[in-house]
């Protein structure tokens, strides 16, 4: 499955602004064999209203720059695989 949110934190994991959205990608994560998430780098470290599941729950995160050190640190720790564009410049 692939689905996207509205941000990512290490405490609280993958959250989206809307209820209804977030049950329709847990059930999407729940029956798929890999999880991807897609987002731009700006979702990481944002919180929204609704949680969609654990970070550690996503297999692969696709994104347009590198995370930072904290962030690909955390997705080495779980076995998280991280795809960017290597030649965009983080923020």
């Amino acid at each position: 499955a692939i689905c996207s949110c509205k941000g990512l934190d290490m405490t609280l994991g993958v959250t989206d602004s809307n209820e209804k959205d977030s049950l329709i990608k847990q059930a999407m994560l729940a029956s798929a064999e890999r999880c991807i998430l897609a987002l731009d780098s700006e979702k990481f470290d944002k919180k929204s209203f609704v949680k969609v599941c654990k970070a550690k729950n996503i297999d692969i995160i696709v994104t347009d720059c590198e995370p930072s050190e904290k962030w690909t640190g955390f997705c080495s720790e779980n076995n998280i695989e991280l795809v960017y564009n290597k030649s965009i410049e983080r923020k």
